[in-house]
């Protein structure tokens, strides 16, 4: 099939004569455009393919601005687009990638990698569908991204409201594709769009009207609002999983909107946490530090506090109807055929978000029932239909009301044979979805057959796929995001294909390609066969002293190999290594830091990992460096030989001062005997002081080794150290105690003697 590709600056920069002369013969067509102007007129009349352009252009529209100006034109096809750059910028590669480039390639550019790329970006563009025109606002926040609604309504400059069903009435306002205004009961403006964008579910409906708006109270670009809004619910969540055991709702609430607004960033936040007093709130905190204006606060509580009486309230109506719903489930009464539309009275009527609550309820009440709610794989396949425009949303909402009757009367039917049940989809067209196909059947995912599921947890979902030029096994990595693209998890999944990407090593997965389709992002890499340590873990309760220096040792020359390129891993842990008959892998690098990256999200000291991994300086907030894996790797050696984690506690910052103060228990406290030498060194890994760990990677290296043959690490170890220290002091407080306890009897003695001996003297007178 022939192909039109539009080459926008200067040719030379982007594609040798060689390189087009071989393309040719593939039947590839080549036009030019100097300039961004020029190359719009040439988009609108050829319709090319793909669009090949500098960042940098002559004139007044940029590479950028060219992007969006072709997104606009009303296209029945998708023209698939490369960004060149002079200047490579890892931020300005994750816009790309958000925005739906498929590729941004820095200069001199890599001609085999380019031709790669132009391939892959036509087949991904003729195997997807540009949006209509016509696409009906209205879905769920969990199947349809935030980003794609606003690029929607830009894109066909609508105007009206988008209404998210919530007690609280949340809307935003737009006109002619801008937004303009936003409303959270009495909160308007910005305030109200980001405490909108931290919604993550629940039914949208987009309402098309001309609004009167007297005066526009947001004039900033939906593409900034939504990305800074979804940054700062990010960096909530992060507080939330930290300190969620030590605030309550209300404070939860009153923390995600300091920080939402920018009046607080988590790090302020979290230092007062450190000293919080559990009998004080959080907002007496910030006016006791004189963080915020105390009227201010109070405002805010106040608000707060509304907003939960009108959550408690609905909650007690849904409840109610729950309850009847239950007790005619139970008489065997029948229930109404489902209405597409959402509303409120009849439970029949009520909005998809509300049944699924409902559902889980109603599934709560039998131990035999499993969740009613839907796994990653599922979340997938449906927004792909929805994206395929295989399914309206009306038609999902349809569907999904029948499962959930079914289900609240004992049935438990798949949603893909509803579908076919109800003459929607047949089962070819649904088979070929699950397998990441469109209708026609060509994979989304360019130059990978997808065979099967292999496992989901969290956000992502990862399948088995076969390459189809040499027909080797990968795996599929397919991220979900919750409700927006643009949320800094995606930044860090983006993060994470690249890290991998760059290395080459025995002990590291091997990742091939990556990219984004529909607002979904994969990675694809090798496929191992075998467990994670932590299955090993789980199975033998524990492992063998030999075997697991070996995982250590291994793990550790993985992990060189990211030092050197001035990279921590920052999230060792035993769910993260996988091992198979004959190989020792990292398999996960979402957290991942450059030691001298500009990227916000992963600053030094985030909470962002698994706590129990964790090192004191991770988790006070203090810089990090490949010592941090190296404390991460001595937990993993304590639970890989106990079975057991050396700290443990009920809340995150009994957990932390454990981190901080407490020293792990001896091995012997679980009945497992390890030689002195391996204790020595896990202790010495487990120092909490970085600089006790090692002075260099190749001392680490060196007790590695010291510890396999049996020799005690080199620099001693200060839990030893100190232990000695106070065991001699306990000894020579002892032998005081015993020298002062002689003396004195001794000196009673005399007394006694002298005593006897003057009595005499006075008798014999």
């Amino acid at each position: 099939m022939s192909s039109l590709v539009l080459m926008v600056g200067k040719v030379e920069k982007i594609l040798t004569r060689e390189t087009a002369e071989k393309l040719k013969a593939e039947g590839y067509s080549f036009q030019h455009s100097q300039n961004g102007e020029t190359a719009i007129e040439r988009i609108q009349a050829a319709k090319p393919d793909l669009v090949i352009t500098e960042l940098e252009l002559p004139g007044s529209i940029s590479g950028w601005d060219l992007f969006h100006k072709v997104r606009n034109l009303d296209f029945q096809k998708r023209i698939a687009f490369i960004f060149i750059t002079n200047n490579f910028s890892m931020k300005d590669k994750m816009q790309a990638l958000f925005i739906g480039a498929r590729a941004y390639l820095a200069t001199p550019v890599n001609q085999e990698e380019l031709v790669d790329e132009m391939r892959k970006a036509i087949q991904a563009a003729r195997a997807t569908t540009k949006i209509s025109k016509k696409v009906t606002l209205k879905g769920n926040l969990q199947n349809i991204p935030l980003s794609d609604i606003f690029q929607m309504v830009s894109n066909y400059k609508k105007s009206g409201e988008l209404i998210v069903k919530n007690p609280n009435h949340p809307k935003i306002t737009c006109l002619n594709g801008e937004i303009v205004d936003a409303k959270w009961q009495d909160r308007h403006g910005v305030e109200a769009f980001y405490k909108i964008v931290a919604l993550d579910k629940g039914d949208f409906e987009f309402a098309e009207y001309i609004p009167s708006v007297q005066q526009r109270t947001i004039q900033q670009d939906w593409v900034s609002l939504l990305m800074d809004g979804l940054r700062g619910r990010d960096e909530f969540q992060i507080f939330k999983q930290k300190w969620l055991k030590d605030l309550d709702q209300d404070e939860l609430e009153f923390a995600q909107d300091l920080i939402l607004m920018g009046y607080l960033t988590r790090e302020q936040l979290e230092s007062l946490m450190i000293h919080k007093d559990p009998f004080k709130k959080l907002w007496n905190l910030v006016m006791d530090h004189n963080l915020l204006d105390d009227g201010h606060c109070i405002s805010m509580v106040e608000t707060i506090r509304k907003e939960r009486e009108n959550l408690e309230k609905a909650k007690e109506r849904i409840s109610d109807r729950l309850q009847q719903s239950f007790e005619a489930k139970k008489s065997k009464s029948t229930i109404k055929s489902p209405s597409p539309l959402s509303g409120t009275g009849n439970i029949a009527e009520e909005s998809t978000d509300t049944m699924m609550m409902r559902l889980e309820y109603l599934m709560s009440k039998s131990p035999s029932s499993k969740s009613g709610t839907e796994g990653v794989s599922e979340n997938i396949f449906n927004r792909l239909l929805l994206s395929l425009s295989l399914v309206s949303p009306e038609d999902m909402r349809k569907c999904v009301n029948i499962q959930v009757q079914k289900k609240l009367m004992g049935e438990n039917v798949p949603l893909q044979a509803i579908f076919v049940e109800q003459g929607i989809l047949d089962e070819k067209t649904i088979e070929r979805v699950l397998h990441i196909e469109n209708p026609r059947g060509e994979s989304l995912i360019p130059g990978y057959k997808v065979s099967h599921l292999l496992g989901e947890g969290g956000l992502a979902a990862v399948y088995l796929a076969f390459d189809e030029k040499t027909g080797e096994k990968r795996a599929i990595k397919i991220f979900a995001p919750p409700s927006s693209d643009t949320s800094t998890t995606v930044v860090r999944f983006i993060q994470e294909c690249e890290v991998i990407k760059g290395f080459n090593h025995p002990n590291i997965v091997k990742a091939y390609d990556f990219g984004e389709f529909y607002g979904l992002y994969y990675i694809v890499m090798e496929y191992l066969e075998g467990k994670t340590l932590a299955e090993m873990i789980i199975e033998k309760g524990g492992l063998a002293e030999k075997d697991a220096l070996n995982v250590i040792e291994q793990v550790a020359l993985g992990l060189k190999q990211v030092w050197e390129k001035g990279i921590i891993h920052r999230d060792i842990k035993p769910e993260n290594i996988m091992i198979g008959r004959d190989f020792i892998k990292i398999c996960d690098f979402g957290l991942a830091k450059a030691l001298d990256s500009d990227l916000s999200l992963t600053q030094a000291g985030t909470l962002v990992g698994t706590p129990h991994y964790m090192s004191p300086e991770q988790l006070s907030n203090e810089p990090v460096d490949y010592r941090t894996d190296i404390y991460s790797l001595g937990v993993v050696l304590y639970v890989s030989l106990t079975a057991h984690l050396p700290f443990a506690a009920t809340t995150t910052m009994a957990l932390t001062q454990a981190h901080l103060n407490a020293p792990p228990p001896l091995p012997a406290k679980f009945n497992v005997n390890v030689s002195n030498s391996t204790v020595a060194f896990m202790f010495k890994m487990l120092s909490k002081h970085k600089e006790d760990r090692c002075k260099s990677a190749e001392e680490f290296f060196e007790n590695i080794e010291r510890a396999k043959k049996g020799k005690m690490p080199l620099g001693g170890v200060r839990f030893f150290k100190e232990k000695k220290k106070k065991r001699n002091r306990v000894i020579a407080s002892i032998l005081l105690i015993v020298l002062l306890a002689v003396g004195i009897g001794y000196y009673i003695q005399e007394t006694r003697i002298n005593a006897i001996k003057l009595k005499k003297q006075q008798v014999g007178k």
